[in-house]
């Protein structure tokens, strides 16, 4: 979840200010764990500076604002300090809007419905358009580029904490040996 900053405001307590840059988006030919249908590697340049959550939206937080929890059960044992997981884009961009309404600011999203009965979401009219978004000054979700720039932290490596140097650090539920066992949510370090 992201605003465009207001410029000149400090980074609210939990959030970092992303600068822009370019990188290469994707990863190159031969490189373990590489997806060769969609991590074609290109050059990918954010003109915009942004601001990001420096952590996963709880499943805590989430409920508070849209009115229930809308992680899978098996995923809710974990408690409300954990990631919201496996909800759909449409819940997603509602926390969004609930986020911008409590601020004030422009909603990014048009929604009909409500969390947990049909609800249908897309781009505010005015932001509907593929480059508009970037405009809107309320929150919204980061695009694929945006997250990945965010994530790459500045590196080149498979990882922003390492290179992948064997298939055994491919994604793997079973082991604890792999790059993001240190730094990421998945199967490996949240029970499944």
């Amino acid at each position: 979840v992201m605003p465009n900053p207001h410029k000149g405001a400090t980074t609210r307590k939990g959030w970092a200010r992303i600068r822009p840059g370019w990188f290469y988006m994707g990863s190159p030919t031969g490189e373990y764990c590489r997806d060769t249908k969609e991590e074609v590697l290109h050059k990918v340049t954010l003109t915009r500076e942004f601001e990001m959550m420096q952590a996963e939206v709880t499943q805590g937080a989430f409920k508070a604002k849209i009115g229930r929890n809308t992680t899978d059960l098996k995923d809710r044992k974990c408690g409300d300090n954990c990631p919201v997981a496996a909800t759909s884009w449409n819940a997603a961009v509602a926390y969004c809007n609930e986020l911008s309404k409590e601020m004030k600011v422009e909603l990014c999203y048009d929604c009909t419905g409500t969390v947990g009965s049909a609800i249908q979401c897309g781009y505010n009219g005015k932001f509907n358009s593929s480059n508009a978004i970037y405009n809107c000054k309320g929150f919204r979700l980061p695009t694929e580029a945006e997250w990945e720039y965010a994530y790459r932290a500045g590196s080149s490596s498979g990882y922003f904490n390492g290179r992948i140097s064997s298939s055994k650090e491919c994604l793997d539920c079973s082991s604890t040996h792999i790059k993001p066992f240190g730094v990421a949510w998945y199967c490996g370090n949240s029970q499944n």
